[in-house]
């Protein structure tokens, strides 16, 4: 109903909507929480309203009290790994082989450090030949504000080269010891890897590197993420050997056919402190504990896809031994695996994992048969350290101080069994194995592709060509091909495969008309060259363009040939 008060229509007021919200805002009001974290208005103001170094203090105290009860170093090596932990994170990253020669250049001239347009003495680049990584004396902070102050030092010429680069696919900016997992594998040419948690892609490009006329599967949940990770992986040139998917990783679907798995889980980050100071801001030991049930559920996925034989890295960039040893002796019992020793990984100091840790609440140490009904909710039996020896010293700690780099835990895994038993039960129908439908490819290159590009329409020599849509066409190679096709209950929710080959074009002289294109990508994975169009003469092109009907640019009303002069004919339609 409209009311009507002195001329002004008043519209009834709406009821406003309850947020879903609300509850859980309330009951975070009423709950007790830590003093010693601070909430943004609470924080501490220092002078000059930086309170940023305060927030870290802060984190280091909580971060301190409960690692030295887990033995995470010794008594003497707090002081060096504190200090390491307030300094920002050194840049780092892997330079392909065709950008080796110019980083060699780079390298020379920083063989003795450089000294910064502020006055600030930075050390000579560090390499890590384990994985072919270099380590900066700076943060990038330091990089940026050098090619402001100072543009022609040797510094700020190699954090230009870099930028570009990274920015053409050549240059792969990855910390040094993200770079441990992959090392670890022994990957080699043939291989079918699997990347578990794929994104940001640092490691699956690494892979890809490494298996050659392999595959390489790439999985990420976020949709926005795994885009980002197929634009990546398309600029490689072995990107016919990838392809990106969309699952969740406990979700992922059977059967067990990758040489290598990478699962780097989702974790609470607190080894990357020096890369993301704010999370200084709300970092809690019990994050870990949260994240325990998930990172075992992956970790038995990856298992249960992996050959028997086959080896797996199981990782994070945290510091937590429910997250890190806790889960692999879970993982060691249920599903019979071996821990591997660790490779050798020159120039890169490592520590021995953990055989023994507390389990704490609210700095309280649990014991399994002490629990409340509250507290078996929130701990799990899988948490405390095994009752049996697994070698778990055999799993690899990387501490900031050892190497100047950020926190990680790799342990190496073997499958040496059939896991999980296979049980026979009806399969539901989405569940069969005739459910799946299975993706298009063909080996030959189609006639009318052939006809545009002017190559013969024979087949490949190796691989197949795969049709996305209808103005696309990807090149996988054979090892893609067959692993893609492999039957499945459920079909994999694929987001890019292979790379764009050929590519549907619309025609300059009509709308009307299209044409089938090589792309570079193309011309790289077929080795095929691109046939150059002979330029048709003035007289030509009006002679083809005069029985046809054209749009005037200026008027917009559509005339036949014979309305326009030879020489607009042979324009572009929008200049007509």
């Amino acid at each position: 109903f409209l009311n009507q008060c002195h001329g002004a229509i008043l519209l009834p007021q709406m009821k406003r909507p309850r947020s879903k919200h609300l509850s859980s805002r309330k009951k975070r009001a009423t709950e007790p929480r830590d003093p010693r974290v601070f909430s943004r208005a609470e924080e501490p103001q220092e002078v000059g309203g930086s309170n940023f170094g305060a927030i870290i203090t802060q984190g280091l105290v909580r971060f301190e009290e409960h690692y030295r009860r887990q033995s995470l170093a010794a008594e003497h090596e707090w002081a060096k790994l504190a200090h390491c932990l307030r300094q920002p994170l050194p840049v780092a990253f892997r330079a392909s082989p065709g950008a080796q020669d110019q980083l060699e250049g780079f390298l020379q001239e920083l063989k003795d450090g450089c000294t910064t347009a502020r006055g600030r003495f930075v050390p000579a680049p560090r390499m890590f030949p384990f994985s072919k990584t270099t380590s900066l004396g700076c943060d990038a902070k330091t990089l940026r504000q050098e090619q402001q102050e100072n543009p022609k030092s040797a510094l700020s010429r190699l954090g230009l080269w870099l930028a570009k680069c990274s920015a053409e696919g050549s240059v792969s900016r990855q910390e040094v010891v993200s770079t441990v997992p992959v090392a670890m594998l022994g990957i080699e040419r043939g291989h079918v890897v699997l990347d578990l948690c794929a994104a940001p892609g640092s490691k699956t490009l690494q892979a890809l590197e490494l298996a050659g006329d392999g595959a390489v599967i790439a999985n990420e949940l976020s949709a926005s993420r795994a885009c980002v990770l197929a634009r990546r992986c398309s600029s490689q040139p072995a990107a016919a050997a990838v392809a990106v998917v969309q699952h969740k990783a406990q979700l992922f679907p059977t059967p067990a056919l990758y040489d290598r798995i990478i699962c780097d889980v989702p974790c609470s980050g607190d080894g990357t402190m020096r890369k993301h100071p704010e999370k200084w801001r709300n970092w809690s030991p019990h994050l870990g504990r949260e994240l325990h049930s998930r990172q075992l559920q992956i970790a038995l996925r990856a298992m249960a896809l992996l050959k028997v034989g086959g080896l797996m890295t199981y990782s994070t960039c945290s510091f937590n031994p429910l997250e890190n040893e806790a889960v692999v002796a879970a993982l060691l019992l249920r599903t019979g695996a071996v821990l591997e020793g660790a490779p050798a990984l020159e120039g890169l100091p490592t520590r021995p994992g953990l055989t023994t840790w507390a389990v704490l609440d609210d700095g309280e140490e649990l014991y399994p048969q002490s629990l409340t009904k509250a507290q078996r909710r929130r701990f799990r039996p899988s948490m405390w350290p095994p009752a049996r020896d697994l070698h778990l010293e055999r799993c690899v700690r990387c501490l900031p101080f050892l190497a100047n780099t950020g926190g990680f835990f790799v342990a190496l895994l073997r499958k040496r069994k059939p896991w999980p038993p296979k049980v026979k039960s009806k399969p539901s129908q989405s569940e069969r194995p005739g459910s799946s439908t299975p993706l298009q490819f063909s080996p030959d290159i189609p006639h009318e592709v052939a006809k545009d590009v002017g190559v013969p329409p024979s087949s490949l020599d190796d691989g197949s060509l795969m049709r996305r849509g209808a103005r696309k066409l990807f090149y996988c190679n054979s090892r893609l091909v067959s692993t893609l096709n492999q039957p499945r209950g459920k079909p994999l929710s694929l987001i890019s495969a292979g790379v764009c080959a050929f590519q549907l074009k619309r025609s300059p002289q009509s709308i009307e008309s299209s044409a089938w294109h090589l792309t570079l990508g193309g011309m790289g994975a077929l080795k095929l060259k691109r046939v150059k169009a002979v330029k048709e003469t003035n007289a030509a092109a009006a002679k083809k363009s005069v029985g046809m009907g054209h749009t005037c640019a200026g008027c917009g009303e559509r005339r036949h040939g014979s309305f326009f002069s030879r020489k607009m004919l042979t324009r572009p339609p929008s200049k007509r």
